[in-house]
């Protein structure tokens, strides 16, 4: 019996950090997708030609 809960509790702290890892990997996705919008803003107001009509050609 305490070896099944041993193993319970390390399944269910796994899950735990994993829950904790998805929510870090949320939060550095959000910051990484507001600093593109900002470089890509900046770049925009730099050239005369915005990035996206670039991406048509």
């Amino acid at each position: 019996m305490e070896l099944l809960s041993l193993a319970e509790y390390e399944v269910s702290s796994l899950w735990l950090s994993g829950l904790n890892l998805r929510r870090k990997m949320v939060k550095y996705q959000y910051f990484k997708n507001s600093i593109l919008e900002k470089n890509s803003w900046q770049k925009d107001v730099i050239s005369p030609v915005p990035l996206r009509d670039h991406c048509r050609y």
